[in-house]
């Protein structure tokens, strides 16, 4: 007999919650949080490649080559450098004291003929304000004895913030 009853106050309450008698909602919230984090990125607007041109070995050096590189980040760097690898002519890579590329972090007035390591060198003393955009200038000199050929190099530019 108790299962019957069981069977049909079931039944009954299916039919109540069926009806809309019975309505029972309950809303629960979840709170979320995030935190957006500052960021610095550079992007090179202008300049890319840099084109030094044909050049004689023992030559003048190469006319100065703008580079425009801009902080496409929300704050300012805490630091701005940039370096280079060995010139490379297929297969060969040539020590980096066979060439010089040198650049300016301002303009023919302070050219400071700061020769282009492997290493980062920092330049506009580390600085670039979000949005701005720096203009770094390289040139190129070729030292007498230098085969003939074409040469090409990686410039990297880095940023921290």
């Amino acid at each position: 007999m108790k299962k019957a009853i069981g069977a049909s106050v079931a039944v009954m309450a299916l039919a109540l919650f069926a009806a809309g008698v019975f309505a029972i909602t309950e809303t629960i919230s979840a709170t979320a949080e995030t935190t957006i984090e500052e960021t610095c990125g550079l992007s090179i607007t202008a300049g890319n490649p840099i084109a030094f041109g044909q050049l004689i070995a023992g030559g003048n050096p190469s006319l100065a080559q703008p580079v425009s590189v801009k902080n496409t980040g929300s704050v300012s760097t805490t630091g701005f450098t940039v370096y280079g690898d060995g010139w490379q002519t297929n297969p060969v890579t040539v020590p980096m004291d066979v060439s010089r590329t040198s650049v300016s972090d301002d303009n023919e007035l302070s050219w400071t003929n700061l020769a282009l390591s492997s290493s980062p060198v920092p330049i506009f003393d580390g600085i670039v304000l979000n949005g701005e955009t720096k203009i770094p200038e390289f040139r190129l000199s070729i030292p007498a004895g230098q085969a003939a050929g074409t040469y090409t190099q990686t410039i990297t530019f880095t940023a921290s913030c």
